[in-house]
């Protein structure tokens, strides 16, 4: 049996590299989702709110929350609540810093934006 290395480190250069494709690969998700999920919000003409959970991402940039803010303005103007749930800290202070924060509701958990109406 050959013996198991563990993955090389990555200096501090790679390591952003990384987390820039990351986060480019979500803001090309989301301006592609944004119309996806216009579709869904309108889907159901009942529909109050449009929960997007942030709990599994760890990396938004001001590029994305610049893109959720478009969302929510959007999606406000045709009387459907946009609500985020569940943010980390660090993305938390950059809604906080971009103003999104006072045009979103935001959730500690997915159960209580689900079911604040």
């Amino acid at each position: 049996m050959g013996s198991h290395r563990p993955p090389p480190r990555l200096d501090g250069d790679t390591r952003r590299r990384h987390r820039a494709r990351g986060r480019a690969a979500l803001l090309r998700q989301l301006g592609r989702g944004k119309d996806r999920l216009l579709e869904l919000a309108h889907a159901d003409p009942l529909r109050k709110a449009l929960v997007l959970y942030l709990s599994t991402n760890h990396e938004l940039d001001v590029e994305t929350v610049d893109m959720l803010a478009e969302l929510a303005d959007t999606l406000a103007e045709e009387g459907i609540e946009a609500r985020l749930a569940a943010p980390h800290a660090a993305e938390l202070e950059l809604l906080r810093r971009r103003g999104l924060i006072q045009r979103v509701k935001i959730a500690p958990t997915l159960a209580a934006a689900v079911g604040d109406r």
